[in-house]
């Protein structure tokens, strides 16, 4: 291991962009897995019959592609065969009665959708929007950064001076609250509801947890800016060095 400027355990996708841009700046970098591929939640097999390909588990990537690691790197993984097929129609729920809701790649289109189910939502759409986008780089900080850190604190104190006491804790209030919650007070219509509820589950959290709530927003605006990126078409070659 001493043979190596970096040694990264586990090769998930944080590890293998790591490895990338360190191998890129010239460091000799070493990739430690355990298991026989690459890639962690990024997954192909061959589950059901020989010949038909599932994603076993991570499918669609719209927060790397709107990454600023994919805006370093994207060329050169599309250099060596990565490619993302992408639609208009990113996700829909189908309710019982045969009636399905949809959301979709802009805030117009979006807001004359849910505007179908209830009048009322599609405004109550671009207000989420609005609110979430004016202070994106709070939101996403909120999510890339350890809270109890000085990183953390920087971020305390970034979003206080940006929104004083009232707004902090309102924007507090926000990243707290649950799913089911935020949902339930922000769309009148059920199918606006059954739309979003069910993406929550992809972050691991429950309908009723604290923080669920700001979770579904992140995957809403995620899914509407970037839609449903799926990778169409795994890399060939490597920034780094495989170790055993």
């Amino acid at each position: 291991m001493a043979d190596h400027d970096a040694v990264l355990v586990g090769s998930g996708i944080n590890s293998l962009a790591c490895a990338a841009l360190l191998a890129r700046a010239g460091w000799d970098v070493c990739v430690l897995e355990r298991s026989g591929h690459l890639g962690g939640a990024i997954q192909t097999a061959e589950l059901t019959e020989p010949g038909f390909l599932h994603d076993v588990f991570s499918a669609w990537h719209p927060l790397w592609l709107g990454g600023a690691a994919h805006a370093e790197l994207g060329e050169e993984l599309a250099a060596r065969g990565l490619e993302y097929l992408n639609t208009d129609y990113p996700t829909a729920t189908l309710s019982p009665d045969g009636k399905a809701a949809f959301l979709l790649r802009s805030a117009d289109a979006n807001a004359e959708e849910l505007d179908r189910h209830a009048a009322g939502d599609g405004a109550a759409w671009r207000g989420m929007l609005d609110g979430f986008l004016t202070d994106a780089d709070l939101a996403f900080g909120v999510l890339g950064t350890e809270l109890w850190s000085t990183d953390g604190l920087a971020l305390g104190l970034k979003a206080y001076r940006r929104l004083g006491r009232p707004g902090l804790v309102e924007f507090t209030g926000n990243v707290l609250a649950s799913s089911r919650d935020w949902l339930t007070q922000t769309f009148a219509s059920e199918s606006a509801r059954g739309v979003l509820a069910p993406w929550v589950l992809h972050t691991g959290l429950g309908p009723d947890d604290a923080g669920s709530g700001f979770m579904t927003q992140v995957i809403g605006v995620a899914v509407q800016e970037g839609g449903m990126p799926i990778r169409a078409a795994a890399a060939r070659g490597s920034w780094t060095r495989s170790c055993a």
